[in-house]
């Protein structure tokens, strides 16, 4: 098995997942994956939800307190996670952000914040790539993405 999309299906991730089996084809998808995913996060259509408290909720089995204790500390978190993805791009060190990215992308999905998700999905498919041109500008838009969370919240 090459990759993995859990049910229930979306299907953005979905596409990243078939995007993903492009890059690990010809080396000139590959060298194009940081600037496609910069471009697909800014011009896609985000969910108009800055929380997706519902489904989180759902996924806790019901439990709004844990929902509460896990965002919370998601949002303790989120600031030094942030700050790992921004060294390793000024270290212009592909691994450390994906591996970076990856933890923030977990972490973000857990809580329901989709297009903290999203965004760092691009970042770890950025790092993935190899080519870190783009990252700066998706940098720029999680720190966007985090504000608007924390001032919601």
């Amino acid at each position: 098995m090459d990759d993995y999309v859990s049910k229930p299906i979306r299907t953005d991730l979905l596409l990243a997942a078939i995007e993903r089996q492009l890059e690990r084809g010809e080396d000139g998808v590959r060298e194009q994956a940081g600037e496609q995913c910069v471009e697909v996060v800014d011009e896609k259509e985000v969910p108009t939800a800055i929380l997706d408290r519902e489904n989180a909720v759902q996924r806790m089995g019901g439990n709004e307190a844990l929902f509460e204790k896990m965002v919370n500390l998601f949002l303790e978190h989120v600031d030094e996670r942030i700050e790992r993805v921004s060294e390793a791009i000024e270290r212009n060190d592909a691994a450390g952000l994906c591996a970076s990215a990856h933890k923030l992308k977990g972490a973000s999905a857990s809580v329901g914040a989709d297009r903290i998700r999203d965004t760092a999905l691009c970042l770890e498919r950025i790092g993935d790539s190899g080519d870190l041109r783009e990252a700066p500008a998706a940098l720029e838009r999680l720190r966007r993405e985090v504000t608007l969370l924390k001032e919601n919240v």
